[in-house]
Order: C-alpha cells, then sequence, then structure tokens
C-alpha cells in the first residue's frame, strides 16, 4: 500500500491595521462566509486554507490590528514563513501604516515571501487610486486588488507566496498584480538590479547615491542572503533523491519538493470544525503562551494534556509553539 504524500503547510501572517477585513478575507477563503458587521479580534484567530491549484496549506494568523499589545503581537509572529498585508481602498489611513505593518513583518521574521493587497476593490467610496500605491515597489513585494465582500482576486497572492515558498528562485510573473512603474522608477529599479547582481557576484561596486537608495541596495542584498538561505533549506534534503532543475518554473520542480519535504498534515481545520471544545483549550493555551502567562515548556505539557487521549495530534498541534 504506497504512502500519501504529506501536503507542505506554511504559517501565513495575515497583517494590517484593524476594520480593513482580514478575518472577512480569512473566512470567506475558509468557509465561505460573509461578515457583514464589524467586531475588533482581540486574540489571534487561525485558520487553515488548502491552496489546491499548488497542493500546499496556509495556516492563516489572524494577526489582531489593534496597537495595545505590540509585544504580543510580535509573539504571534515568530516564525511566521510569509505573509499578507491589507489596507482598505476606502481608508487612507491604512496605506499609511503599511510601512509599519511590513517593518514588524522584516523585524521578526527577516524578508519572507509577502504580498501587498488593497481590499475594496469595487468601492464607490474608494480614495485610493492603483497610481498612488507605490510602497510594493520600493520593497520588492507583489500587490493585488480584491474585493472580499465580492470574491474578487482573492486566491492571487496565495499563487505568488506559494510559487515563492517551494521555490524561492523561481521569477513570478502575474499579469494580475497591479503595475504602474513611471520611466525614472525603472531606471532606478534597473540600476538597483545591477548592483544586486554584483553583489551576488561577489564583485566590487561603489555608491554615490542618496542614503534612501543606499538603504535599499543593502535592503536587497538582506534580501538575496535570505533567499539563498530559504534555498539551501528547501533544497538540500532533495540533492540525494531528486535532481533540482533551477531553470525549471516553479509548477514544474513542486512535485518533487512536497515528495520530498517532510511536514505534518494540519488538522486545526478539522478540530475547530468537529471539536470545538479542543480548538477554544488550545486556542486559551496559546494565546497564554503569547501573554507570558504560561512558559514554553509549560504550554507544551498543557497540549500533551489536552491531547492525551489523541497522541497523534500532539505534535501537530505543538508545532504552534516554539520547539523545546
Amino acid at each position: 500500500m504506497s504512502e500519501t504524500n504529506p501536503i507542505p503547510n506554511f504559517k501565513l501572517l495575515l497583517t494590517g491595521d484593524g476594520g480593513v477585513g482580514k478575518t472577512s478575507f480569512a473566512k470567506k477563503l475558509t468557509t465561505g462566509e460573509n461578515i457583514n458587521t464589524y467586531s475588533a479580534s482581540t486574540s489571534v484567530e487561525l485558520y487553515t486554507y488548502k491552496f489546491d491549484q499548488r497542493n500546499i496549506t496556509f495556516t492563516l494568523w489572524d494577526i489582531p490590528g489593534s496597537e495595545s499589545f505590540p509585544m504580543i503581537r510580535d509573539e504571534y509572529m515568530i516564525q511566521g514563513q510569509c505573509a499578507i498585508i491589507i489596507f482598505d481602498l476606502t481608508q487612507r489611513v491604512t496605506y499609511k501604516n503599511v510601512p509599519n505593518w511590513f517593518r514588524d513583518i522584516v523585524r521578526v521574521c527577516d524578508f519572507i515571501p509577502t504580498a501587498l493587497v488593497g481590499n475594496k476593490s469595487d468601492s464607490k467610496e474608494r480614495k485610493i487610486k492603483p497610481s498612488q500605491v507605490t510602497f510594493h515597489r520600493k520593497k520588492n513585494l507583489k500587490y493585488y486588488e480584491i474585493s472580499v465582500r465580492n470574491s474578487v482576486n482573492l486566491e492571487k497572492p496565495f499563487e505568488y507566496l506559494a510559487c515563492k515558498l517551494l521555490d524561492p528562485n523561481s521569477s513570478h510573473l502575474d499579469e494580475e498584480a497591479i503595475v504602474d512603474s513611471s520611466e525614472d522608477e525603472l531606471k532606478s529599479s534597473d540600476e538597483v538590479l545591477q548592483l544586486s547582481k554584483n553583489i551576488v557576484n561577489f564583485k566590487p561596486f561603489s555608491i554615490s547615491a542618496s542614503s534612501d537608495f543606499q538603504f535599499k541596495v543593502l535592503e536587497l542584498k538582506q534580501q538575496i542572503d535570505s533567499l539563498k538561505t530559504a534555498q539551501n533549506q528547501v533544497l538540500n534534503p532533495l540533492k540525494s533523491s531528486t535532481e533540482h532543475d533551477s531553470s525549471l518554473p516553479c509548477c514544474a520542480t513542486q512535485k518533487a519538493q512536497q515528495e520530498d519535504t517532510p511536514n505534518p498534515i494540519n488538522f486545526l481545520e478539522k478540530i475547530k470544525n468537529d471539536h470545538p471544545s479542543y480548538y477554544q483549550d488550545f486556542k486559551e493555551i496559546l494565546n497564554s503562551y503569547h501573554k507570558n502567562v504560561y512558559t514554553n515548556q509549560q504550554a507544551h505539557v498543557k497540549i500533551e494534556d489536552l491531547f492525551k487521549d489523541h497522541p497523534d495530534l500532539i505534535s501537530e498541534f505543538q508545532q504552534f509553539l516554539p520547539k523545546l
């Protein structure tokens, strides 16, 4: 009897100001549920989303947008592997705060694959035009406009993230991503690209530009180093059993990677739906750990006790905590 290959699972940080539609986005994707009234989230919520196009699973961590508990928010972000920053196209302030969210992600998780998403693209009260959204170009992100209410483009960010996670070296070309670059910006991008090539090839280079330009180059170097590390982590285990061809597109290399990359099947959504009391108890343990009520070891013990009648689930749920 042949064994079923495990489905890769990644921790996705769903971030952005309160009220931009993060929870609505997560619930629409995972249950199809529409939320018509806004209720501020006070603790993290977890959702499991299986992206069938790439046979990959994301655990969505719906991070509260409130600024009341920044340290707790940082704890939720630890070990994040990718992120989506959502802002509201009808509220300018939510876009102005995007750099703050990106800074928090980089500070805690380094340069992980990140998509910028503008919600309510079909609203008559829209105040932000596509040409006014420029942050993603400065930080090498992909930008998508969506409508949670009408289910427009909801899966597009996941296509990009899945490709970057499964093949860090891929050049993801997406016609749905919003592009609006001026000639000057393209020229600047070409200069940065050339400098980044010099960095990768260890060629000497000098910078006689503004401090912002220098920061952009150094930031690119950090991204390159991060991508190299991620590539080694994903590809090295495959070398003994699979020859990796970097010339192949993401979809061509995905099958080999997911066959050899160990990752437990995630039962979070099943427990949440079939055994809500277990899910609530688990969430209380997780929140207590992030609020420093429990130490990491105590939280592990609590989970072991919670699932003592289901030992096969202990390691599955302990993966939400740092390893002992």
